[in-house]
């Protein structure tokens, strides 16, 4: 089974090797077969498909019985695990381990996304360490690093191959210096995914240094903070299709970040960002409301101003996911419902399959239930409703 195995580590992005090898277990009797095949049809399916929760049931199972063995085999010293498409894919390990046992990890098991929980005075040694080549994706959050670690991890050349980037907690991470190896890191020109922090400064330097021609999904700052945007101006994101500002944003911060290219984004969260209506206006005339799949306003304290820019011409015609949940002063159920009136009359809602509310009264939920253009939902969600 071995050479089965070493195609599944030497193609870790591909199903079709995990699944000749499920087979061979399948086969053999052993119950990793099983696993593999069903983890890796979760990871294709839709949450909502009539099969998902049967399966996700019966992996819960099977990794009950075997987690413990299964994760034994590793013999590195990791501190956390976890599970995807069959296969140990998430691991937290501290920085000197890795530099000393990350080949041998390598050889083991198809490891996708990597989190180091401690790297203070191992930066240098850790950029040189050839296991790096094989990271997709990285996570720095939470632990104790120097700017100097941080640069020097950053422009590390045996990160070329990294997809995903996660610097999201790093508020006190702001200097001018960490920015510029951000924008200059060799990934940067592949790097699809990257969460950061909000700090003026680095922010400012990011941008003014590179540019990121493939990012996908961008995601700045942290919620319940005061942040700033105004640093990102210039930031090249050209095939950029989902953003996540977290913290609390302000006029001049939505001006910023409509000179980005978001009337190509397919997700927009806002979740718990106090948007005001002024800046939610800033996004939807710059067009971000006609193309968006998935909105996120949950916790923004919007208000009844709100409907009148969300349900406006054909605005949200091609959403699908809808979370307007924990925004108490929208009147749902009290007052004259004029947001629910919004949502009845806006018929351009007719593709839409998840929406989330809160604040609903028995006579809503009957009205929502007879909306023609609500006939397509597949799921509701619910808070705060007394029915």
């Amino acid at each position: 089974g071995r050479v089965f195995l070493d195609e599944v580590l030497a193609h870790p992005e591909d199903d079709a090797p995990r699944m000749i090898y499920a087979d061979f277990l399948e086969e053999m009797g052993d119950p990793r077969g099983e696993f593999i095949r069903l983890q890796c049809e979760l990871d294709h399916m839709d949450q909502l498909n009539a099969n998902y929760l049967d399966i996700a049931h019966r992996c819960s199972e099977i990794l009950a019985a075997h987690r413990q063995s299964w994760a034994s085999e590793l013999k590195q010293d990791v501190r956390k695990v976890a599970f995807a498409r069959g296969f140990i894919d998430k691991i937290t390990m501290r920085a000197r381990a890795f530099i000393t046992q990350g080949e041998a990890l390598y050889r083991s098991t198809p490891v996708n996304w990597l989190r180091f929980n401690y790297v203070k005075g191992a930066g240098e040694q850790l950029a040189a360490t050839d296991a790096l080549n094989h990271v997709r994706s990285l996570e720095l959050v939470g632990l104790s690093i120097t700017d100097h670690d941080m640069r020097a991890l950053l422009t590390s050349p045996n990160l070329s191959r990294l997809r995903e980037l996660n610097l999201a907690h790093f508020e006190t991470l702001q200097s001018d210096d960490v920015g510029t190896a951000l924008a200059e890191m060799p990934a940067a020109q592949n790097l699809r995914s990257l969460e950061i922090p909000s700090g003026e400064g680095f922010l400012r330097a990011m941008a003014r240094n590179g540019s990121f021609p493939k990012l996908e999904h961008l995601s700045i700052g942290t919620a319940y903070t005061d942040s700033s945007m105004v640093g990102i101006t210039g930031l090249q994101v050209p095939s950029l299709k989902g953003l996540k500002c977290g913290g609390m944003l302000h006029i001049a911060d939505t001006e910023v970040l409509a000179q980005l290219p978001i009337k190509q984004l397919e997700t927009l969260n806002l979740e718990s960002s106090r948007v005001p209506a002024r800046g939610l206006q800033i996004f939807a005339e710059a067009g971000t409301l006609d193309e968006i799949r998935i909105l996120n306003l949950r916790n923004c304290g919007l208000g009844i101003r709100t409907a009148g820019i969300l349900f406006a011409g054909q605005r949200l015609a091609k959403c699908e996911s809808l979370d307007l949940s924990l925004n108490r002063n929208l009147g749902l159920g009290g007052r004259p419902k004029t947001f629910m009136e919004y949502i009845i009359a806006h018929e351009p809602l007719r593709n839409l399959k998840h929406l989330s509310l809160g604040g609903l009264l028995p006579g809503d939920l009957a009205v929502l239930a007879t909306c023609p253009h609500l006939s397509g939902l597949r799921s509701l969600a619910l808070d705060s409703t007394r029915l």
